[in-house]
């Protein structure tokens, strides 16, 4: 990569950043909303981490408040009720299949507003270059030192974080996991291409240095999408994911342990189980 295409990346990037960041709007809060009410009740252990996916265009409309807030107000709520040890969110650049290019601190979070907003606040943000991870903790030892450059590894982020981590929905409109994706991968699923799909590329760590990488991710061999209405009815039916509804945003909880073991045990009967086609 040309050392002008270089700079020219990050300017545009930072430029996007900054106006985003300033976007920032305060509205008249609706103060009979209670995120603590919205977000507590669920058996989330003490010291588990919490990983969100969230919607937040209903929330906004019922709070009044700015994405920008709603998020932060998550994030605060979530370390007062549960005290965990990392809060945690995807951060995903898909676009690297194509670019080749991702940056730690400046790549955008492409999949939601919430994303791109938790991207803004987190701590640390993982190294995958198309599955990346943005983190809010206090104990970042546990995310170094694993497999990034091949993101469903068992010796990987979604390998290593699978026991004590919880799936928090959060205004989705159907089930969202990521975690699926790994049990597709550690079950050699046959709609998977074994051969995996790899992609090289450069990326710029947290002080800017840029070094290349190859990143290895999934591939499809078909045309399948994940049936969520039935891995959803799945988890209903053993009694492991807890939906609430607060002031019609509804939310729900899941052990990843949980979610992984019951796709496993579907998937040793049925390879397809999980998806349609």
């Amino acid at each position: 990569m040309s050392k002008t295409l270089t700079n020219l990346f990050f300017i545009k990037s930072q430029l996007k950043n900054k106006l985003f960041k300033n976007s920032k709007v305060l509205l008249s809060y609706n103060e009979n909303f209670s995120f603590e009410e919205m977000l507590k009740d669920f058996k989330i252990g003490k010291h588990s981490n919490i990983f969100i996916h969230a919607g937040l265009k209903n929330i906004k409309q019922v709070t009044n408040l700015s994405y920008n807030l709603i998020t932060q107000k998550i994030v605060d709520n979530l370390q007062k009720i549960y005290n965990p040890i990392a809060i945690m969110a995807p951060t995903f650049t898909p676009s690297f299949r194509k670019s080749g290019v991702y940056s730690k601190l400046y790549s955008k979070a492409e999949y939601g507003v919430f994303s791109e907003l938790f991207r803004q606040i987190s701590v640390f943000r993982t190294d995958d270059a198309i599955h990346s991870i943005g983190i809010i903790s206090s104990n970042l030892e546990q995310f170094k030192n694993l497999n990034y450059r091949d993101s469903f590894a068992e010796d990987g982020f979604f390998g290593q974080f699978h026991k004590d981590t919880y799936i928090l929905n959060i205004n989705t409109e159907y089930f969202v996991s990521t975690y699926m994706h790994y049990v597709e991968e550690i079950m050699n699923v046959p709609y998977k291409d074994k051969k995996k799909a790899v992609f090289k590329g450069v990326i710029f760590n947290e002080k800017n240095e840029l070094s290349e990488i190859t990143q290895i991710n999934h591939f499809y061999k078909y045309n399948t999408a994940i049936n969520r209405e039935k891995i959803n009815n799945l988890l209903l039916k053993n009694n492991v994911i807890k939906y609430k509804t607060y002031n019609k945003i509804v939310v729900s909880c899941v052990n990843v342990k949980d979610l992984v073991d019951l796709l496993k045990n579907e998937i040793k009967q049925n390879p397809y189980y999980m998806v349609v086609f």
